[in-house]
């Protein structure tokens, strides 16, 4: 799990991802990407994951992943 705070459509959210690390692919297995899925986005306490717009999950996950990329640097 990964925590961020994200601030999207003019409203700061408390999310939790499902992270998988990214692996490299071997003569045996296909490697694959780093992957965070969106699973709650809490306002005030209340998560409102379930009301998003798929689009607007998408885009608070791509904005996670970039968080997720600056920590590294």
């Amino acid at each position: 799990m990964a925590e961020f705070n994200i601030f999207i459509e003019g409203v700061w959210l408390v999310c939790h991802f499902e992270y998988e690390p990214a692996e490299r692919e071997t003569e045996s297995e296909p490697g694959n990407d780093l992957l965070l899925t969106l699973q709650s986005a809490y306002v005030h306490n209340v998560d409102i994951a379930h009301l998003l717009l798929e689009n607007i999950a998408v885009e608070i996950e791509n904005l996670a992943l970039i968080e997720l990329e600056n920590q590294d640097d």
